[in-house]
């Protein structure tokens, strides 16, 4: 299988991008992880005594900044994070798949509207998918925060995502963090479905193998 990048920006949740990486890990995929963004905080993930810029652990590889001069040919699968850090929109473009990741905070709405704007000027037929996480229903509805993103922007929309807060999503983010436990939780049902989605379409596997790479990363495997 060649080389597939899927690009993420905005408020992206590295629970959510590891969980990912674990699926393709256990369908035998090499799979890379690069943080490209302003915070960094894939570090917090990992092993503190591993405090080098390129980390083989999980049986994944984590880039902790940009993988210029590293020869990711051979790589599977690539997950690119460059959250709110405008430099890396050009990187973003060349990905093959590109999703926004935002909750409803009014911060990162403003960000993430400020990157379309961009990107609208850099690309006017650059086609994304949108992912709401920690969502919960409230008086800010999802029709409005629709409009505020689509303002400034031209951009089309493949797909739109809602991810509800679930109290195990958070436990199992304090978990990674503290102890980077190599187990994958278990998942919610859109959760699952999200994953299960994209990796149907960006591989050649059925609903029956991933299901099973899913029990596997369930059990570390």
């Amino acid at each position: 299988m060649a080389l597939i990048k899927l690009g993420f920006f905005g408020e992206v949740k590295w629970d959510f991008l590891i969980y990912f990486a674990r699926f393709y890990r256990s369908l035998g995929l090499k799979v890379g992880i690069l943080d490209a963004s302003l915070t960094n905080n894939l570090k917090y993930f990992l092993p503190e005594d591993l405090n080098i810029e390129i980390i083989d652990y999980n049986e994944m590889t984590h880039f902790l900044s940009y993988f210029d001069g590293y020869d990711v040919t051979d790589f599977n699968i690539l997950l690119v994070n460059i959250g709110f850090d405008l430099k890396g929109l050009e990187r973003m473009i060349e990905c093959d798949y590109h999703f926004l990741m935002t909750s409803f905070n009014r911060k990162a709405i403003e960000k993430s509207q400020v990157m379309l704007g961009e990107l609208s000027d850099l690309k006017e037929d650059f086609i994304y998918e949108k992912i709401y996480v920690d969502y919960i229903s409230s008086q800010i509805k999802k029709k409005y925060i629709q409009f505020i993103l689509s303002k400034n922007n031209t951009l089309e929309v493949k797909n739109t995502y809602c991810l509800e807060a679930h109290e195990n999503i958070l436990k199992g983010r304090l978990t990674l963090q503290h102890q980077q436990e190599k187990k994958t939780i278990k998942l919610p049902k859109d959760y699952y479905s999200l994953y299960e989605e994209i990796l149907l379409e960006t591989t050649e596997f059925n609903k029956k193998t991933i299901k099973k790479a899913y029990k596997d990363s369930r059990k570390g495997r």
